[in-house]
């Protein structure tokens, strides 16, 4: 007998909870101390009080806690629970249950027990706040949002996948995606695909879709899908947005661009071919001044042609960014290129060009033709800002960054005040030495654009009335660094 009463005393006294030895009246005649932590109060407070008391309920809860009780004489047990304020002034909450004590089927009081539950209540309030914003933001995304089982059956959507589809939620919800018949033929096989994927585990996208809405009008999306796991269930969430006008401003912005680009370069070709047609002589002699003039539609020509590439550039880049074919090539081949479209203007100015690159040169990732819009454009900008005489130099290195490329000339320099905006849009120099050369200010601007997209820098070093140096350093591709 002695020993099961010890025992008893070591699992009351050693418990988690806090636990209260009660006579019939509701009397505290024991505590642990886990009870003690829980109200706040030493033994001493606690024994002698009613345990109504000692839960300090609201004047409302007082009453149920002790119909509670009523219940528990009677042999029947309870769970409550409680928001309380302890002697410290702690707001807890806790859950109070009590069961009837008896011996040989005699009443000798009853055992309760209070468990702090606030950090789980404090757990679950902030699962519900974040399932509520969650569901928010399901349901208030602007794009399309719908969960499918494994076999492509509708689970949920938000506000913006009824707008876009016309069905209604309750529509949906339990039909299947292609029962809905919402694919042309020829995207039926490609969304299989993509749901094949998406069962596999696999996210898929960005994918374009033209689908038929309820009332029949087709509509032209985006997609993405995601594998996700729910309340244990595997689905399927995709997104889709809806990039109907978007398709319709790039087929129009074409158009224009199509338009515009013949509208411009057409009489422009003209006029230029037959500058040439008559500075040939088969139109019969020119005399000195005539030749002159010619020599200035022709030379002007060719710099409008250049502008009219330039702003449709970038035009193209506003709308949709830079179109790039990236592909492993080589920056040398390139260079001698822009350098022998170069030949006859530096050898009309004088000028010297020297190249100096490392027998080899590891290639870079990048796109050709936007490359030798690069250099040229360096290349063009190093003789037009050279005097007569002067002298350009190309050369290049590998460093740790990549493939390093400076286009460095004798030129008239920048001044520092001009230095950070060289490569902003529409920008010249000021300088009555600068503003005799003619051009609008977009070839570095482009450049820039260039290596941008190519994840690349450009820097200038450069001191008026001494010359500049520019500085290109593009990624090398990581094979070519692996084999150093």
């Amino acid at each position: 007998m002695k020993e099961s009463e010890e025992k008893f005393r070591s699992i009351f006294e050693n418990a988690n909870d806090g636990l209260m030895f009660l006579d019939m009246s509701g009397k505290v005649l024991d505590v642990n101390e886990s009870a003690v932590r829980i109200f706040g109060r030493s033994k001493e407070e606690l024994i002698g009080r009613h345990f109504t008391d000692v839960c300090a309920v609201s004047p409302e809860k007082t009453s149920i806690v002790e119909t509670s009780f009523r219940e528990v004489l009677a042999g029947r047990k309870f769970i409550l629970p409680l928001h309380i304020k302890n002697k410290k002034g702690q707001e807890i909450d806790i859950e109070c249950s009590a069961s009837l004590v008896q011996s040989e089927g005699k009443a000798l009081g009853v055992i309760a027990a209070a468990r702090d539950v606030t950090e789980r209540k404090r757990a679950e309030k902030e699962l519900r706040r974040n399932e509520e914003r969650l569901k928010i933001l399901f349901e208030y995304a602007p794009d399309a949002c719908v969960l499918f089982d494994m076999e492509g059956n509708f689970v949920d959507g938000n506000r913006a996948a009824e707008r876009l589809l016309g069905y209604t939620r309750d529509e949906a919800i339990g039909k299947n995606i292609f029962d809905l018949e919402v694919f042309l033929p020829d995207g039926t096989e490609k969304a299989l695909e993509k749901l094949a994927k998406s069962v596999n585990g696999q996210p898929t996208g960005p994918d374009e879709f033209v689908l038929i809405r309820k009332d029949g009008k087709p509509v032209t999306v985006e997609t993405r899908t995601f594998p996700v796991r729910i309340e244990g269930r595997k689905l399927i969430h995709a997104i889709a947005r809806d990039i109907t006008l978007r398709k319709w401003a790039e087929e129009a912005k074409d158009k224009l661009l199509s338009n515009t680009s013949h509208e411009l370069r057409t009489p422009l070709t003209s006029i230029e071919g037959y500058a040439r047609f008559m500075l040939s002589g088969k139109a019969g002699d020119l005399s000195e001044e005539q030749e002159k003039c010619l020599e200035v539609i022709v030379e002007e020509s060719d710099r409008l042609g250049g502008l009219i590439d330039n702003f449709l550039d970038l035009i193209t880049i506003d709308i949709e960014g830079l179109r790039m074919d990236m592909k492993e090539v080589s920056i040398a081949p390139i260079v001698d290129r822009v350098i022998s479209s170069m030949e006859i203007e530096l050898k009309r100015k004088r000028i010297s060009l020297s190249k100096k690159f490392p027998s080899v040169l590891g290639p870079v990732r990048g796109d050709e033709t936007r490359l030798n819009q690069l250099f040229s454009n360096l290349l063009s900008n190093a003789i037009k800002f050279t005097p007569t005489g002067g002298s350009v130099e190309i050369r290049s290195r590998m460093s740790s960054e990549g493939i390093i490329v400076e286009v460095a000339d004798t030129g008239i320099g920048i001044s520092s005040k001009d230095v950070p905006h060289i490569f902003e849009r529409f920008y010249q120099a000021d300088s009555s030495s600068a503003r005799k050369f003619k051009g609008v200010g977009l070839g570095l601007a482009i450049c820039s654009e260039i290596l941008d997209a190519h994840g690349g820098r450009i820097e200038v070093e450069t001191e008026p009335g001494r010359g500049s140096v520019f500085r290109v350093v593009l990624p090398q591709v990581e094979e070519a660094l692996d084999g150093e």
